[in-house]
Protein backbone atom coordinates (compact mmCIF):
# COMPACT_ATOMS: atom_id res chain seq x y z
CA UNK A 1 0.00 0.00 0.00
CA UNK A 2 1.44 3.40 -0.25
CA UNK A 3 1.75 5.82 2.87
CA UNK A 4 2.09 8.91 1.21
CA UNK A 5 1.42 10.43 -2.14
CA UNK A 6 2.57 14.13 -3.04
CA UNK A 7 2.14 15.65 -6.10
CA UNK A 8 5.52 15.82 -7.80
CA UNK A 9 7.92 14.33 -5.02
CA UNK A 10 8.66 11.08 -7.46
CA UNK A 11 8.43 7.34 -6.22
CA UNK A 12 9.12 6.02 -9.53
CA UNK A 13 12.23 6.23 -11.38
CA UNK A 14 12.18 8.02 -15.16
CA UNK A 15 11.03 4.68 -16.59
CA UNK A 16 7.99 4.33 -14.60
CA UNK A 17 9.36 1.57 -11.81
CA UNK A 18 8.28 1.53 -8.14
CA UNK A 19 11.01 3.17 -5.91
CA UNK A 20 9.99 0.86 -2.91
CA UNK A 21 11.19 0.64 0.98
CA UNK A 22 10.19 -2.40 3.63
CA UNK A 23 9.96 -1.94 7.35
CA UNK A 24 8.27 -4.64 9.20
CA UNK A 25 7.11 -6.91 6.36
CA UNK A 26 5.03 -3.97 5.04
CA UNK A 27 5.99 -2.12 1.64
CA UNK A 28 5.81 1.11 1.17
CA UNK A 29 7.05 3.97 -1.72
CA UNK A 30 9.80 5.62 -1.54
CA UNK A 31 11.73 8.98 -2.89
CA UNK A 32 13.43 8.18 -6.23
CA UNK A 33 16.74 9.74 -5.59
CA UNK A 34 17.67 10.05 -8.97
CA UNK A 35 16.34 13.41 -9.74
CA UNK A 36 18.02 17.03 -8.76
CA UNK A 37 17.76 19.92 -10.92
CA UNK A 38 15.26 19.70 -13.43
CA UNK A 39 13.52 22.28 -12.92
CA UNK A 40 10.27 20.25 -11.94
CA UNK A 41 11.36 17.94 -8.87
CA UNK A 42 12.83 18.93 -5.34
CA UNK A 43 16.62 19.50 -5.83
CA UNK A 44 19.43 17.34 -3.24
CA UNK A 45 19.01 19.70 -0.60
CA UNK A 46 15.15 19.39 -0.57
CA UNK A 47 14.57 15.74 -1.26
CA UNK A 48 16.85 14.94 1.80
CA UNK A 49 14.79 17.00 3.81
CA UNK A 50 11.51 15.76 2.55
CA UNK A 51 12.28 12.48 2.94
CA UNK A 52 13.55 12.38 6.10
CA UNK A 53 10.63 14.27 7.32
CA UNK A 54 8.01 11.58 5.63
CA UNK A 55 10.08 8.66 7.08
CA UNK A 56 10.59 10.25 10.52
CA UNK A 57 6.17 10.46 10.24
CA UNK A 58 6.30 7.01 9.16
CA UNK A 59 8.18 5.45 11.79
CA UNK A 60 5.95 7.34 14.07
CA UNK A 61 2.85 5.40 12.71
CA UNK A 62 4.28 2.47 11.64
CA UNK A 63 3.07 0.56 14.46
CA UNK A 64 -0.68 2.04 14.68
CA UNK A 65 -4.00 1.20 12.28
CA UNK A 66 -3.40 3.66 9.44
CA UNK A 67 -7.05 3.72 9.21
CA UNK A 68 -7.77 5.16 12.43
CA UNK A 69 -4.78 7.56 12.63
CA UNK A 70 -6.09 11.19 11.81
CA UNK A 71 -3.52 13.59 10.18
CA UNK A 72 -5.41 16.19 9.85
CA UNK A 73 -5.69 19.33 12.74
CA UNK A 74 -9.36 19.45 14.21
CA UNK A 75 -10.41 22.90 14.19
CA UNK A 76 -11.69 23.69 17.36
CA UNK A 77 -12.90 27.17 16.78
CA UNK A 78 -12.95 29.42 13.68
CA UNK A 79 -13.40 32.82 12.37
CA UNK A 80 -16.70 32.78 10.25
CA UNK A 81 -17.40 36.00 8.47
CA UNK A 82 -16.88 40.02 9.11
CA UNK A 83 -19.67 41.51 6.78
CA UNK A 84 -19.38 44.09 5.97
CA UNK A 85 -15.97 44.64 5.58
CA UNK A 86 -14.68 47.28 4.84
CA UNK A 87 -17.31 48.40 7.29
CA UNK A 88 -18.55 52.26 9.22
CA UNK A 89 -19.45 52.49 11.23
CA UNK A 90 -20.30 48.54 12.57
CA UNK A 91 -19.29 45.46 11.52
CA UNK A 92 -21.38 41.59 11.98
CA UNK A 93 -18.38 39.06 12.89
CA UNK A 94 -19.34 35.48 12.60
CA UNK A 95 -17.46 33.10 14.50
CA UNK A 96 -17.96 29.29 15.91
CA UNK A 97 -16.82 26.69 18.23
CA UNK A 98 -16.81 23.15 17.60
CA UNK A 99 -17.11 22.46 21.24
CA UNK A 100 -18.12 24.03 24.25
CA UNK A 101 -14.78 26.29 25.76
CA UNK A 102 -13.28 29.36 27.26
CA UNK A 103 -13.36 31.77 24.21
CA UNK A 104 -11.49 35.32 24.03
CA UNK A 105 -12.38 36.90 21.04
CA UNK A 106 -9.96 40.67 20.85
CA UNK A 107 -9.93 43.54 17.75
CA UNK A 108 -6.17 44.26 17.86
CA UNK A 109 -4.20 46.74 15.76
CA UNK A 110 -1.55 46.12 13.29
CA UNK A 111 0.90 46.08 16.30
CA UNK A 112 -0.93 43.81 18.30
CA UNK A 113 -1.70 45.73 21.23
CA UNK A 114 -5.53 45.31 22.28
CA UNK A 115 -8.21 47.74 20.80
CA UNK A 116 -11.19 46.02 22.13
CA UNK A 117 -11.81 42.44 24.08
CA UNK A 118 -15.21 41.38 22.23
CA UNK A 119 -15.89 38.40 24.11
CA UNK A 120 -14.20 36.97 26.80
CA UNK A 121 -16.13 33.73 28.63
CA UNK A 122 -17.32 30.04 28.33
CA UNK A 123 -19.35 29.68 24.77
CA UNK A 124 -21.26 26.78 24.03
CA UNK A 125 -20.11 24.83 20.47
CA UNK A 126 -22.22 26.40 17.59
CA UNK A 127 -21.92 29.43 15.46
CA UNK A 128 -21.99 33.17 17.50
CA UNK A 129 -22.49 36.74 16.33
CA UNK A 130 -20.59 39.51 17.75
CA UNK A 131 -20.63 43.24 16.60
CA UNK A 132 -18.11 45.68 16.21
CA UNK A 133 -18.60 49.43 16.36
CA UNK A 134 -15.19 50.60 15.55
CA UNK A 135 -14.79 51.57 19.28
CA UNK A 136 -11.59 50.43 22.09
CA UNK A 137 -12.60 49.31 25.12
CA UNK A 138 -13.34 52.72 26.44
CA UNK A 139 -16.01 53.18 23.92
CA UNK A 140 -14.09 55.77 21.91
CA UNK A 141 -13.65 55.78 18.37
CA UNK A 142 -10.47 54.36 17.07
CA UNK A 143 -9.50 55.70 13.41
CA UNK A 144 -9.65 54.54 10.04
CA UNK A 145 -7.58 51.13 9.11
CA UNK A 146 -6.72 47.92 9.09
CA UNK A 147 -7.58 45.55 12.18
CA UNK A 148 -7.31 42.10 13.19
CA UNK A 149 -9.95 39.51 14.79
CA UNK A 150 -7.79 37.52 17.21
CA UNK A 151 -10.16 34.45 18.22
CA UNK A 152 -8.15 32.46 20.80
CA UNK A 153 -10.13 28.96 21.59
CA UNK A 154 -9.42 25.87 22.63
CA UNK A 155 -5.66 26.13 22.57
CA UNK A 156 -5.92 27.33 18.56
CA UNK A 157 -5.53 30.98 17.82
CA UNK A 158 -7.74 32.25 14.51
CA UNK A 159 -7.24 35.91 12.88
CA UNK A 160 -9.23 37.79 10.16
CA UNK A 161 -8.17 41.44 9.19
CA UNK A 162 -11.04 43.70 8.90
CA UNK A 163 -10.94 47.46 7.57
CA UNK A 164 -12.54 50.61 9.19
CA UNK A 165 -13.31 53.51 6.99
CA UNK A 166 -14.50 57.07 8.26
Amino acid sequence: RTLFDIADIEAHDPDGNEITFESEGEVFQMLYSGYTDDGGHLNEVGRERASLGWYAVAASIQDKDLAAVDLSPAMIAGIESVSPNPFNPATVIRWSVATDTQVHLSVVDLRGRLVQRLFDGPATAGVHETHWRGVDDTARPVGAGVYLLRLEAGGQVSSRSMSLVR
